[in-house]
């Protein structure tokens, strides 16, 4: 299975990703070419009713109104 790792270059602090079917621990950095460590990266997330404005008023009628039934 093809997984995304991000890496960052131990010398100018650049971060790279490449997908690879293993994890490996080191890379090679693509603009000084110098040695590049795998780093953690965040992981975008969006809880449902909070992506636009009043969905948390959404959300929160559409609960009082199951909570009625």
């Amino acid at each position: 299975m093809w997984r995304r790792y991000d890496f960052q270059c131990t010398q100018c602090t650049h971060i790279t990703e490449h997908w690879l079917q293993q994890a490996e621990p080191l890379n090679t950095c693509e603009n000084c070419g110098e040695t590049a460590k795998r780093v953690i990266s965040a992981v975008p997330t969006q809880f449902k009713g909070f992506g636009f404005p009043g969905a948390d008023d959404k959300w929160a009628r559409e609960h009082e109104k199951a909570a009625k039934k």
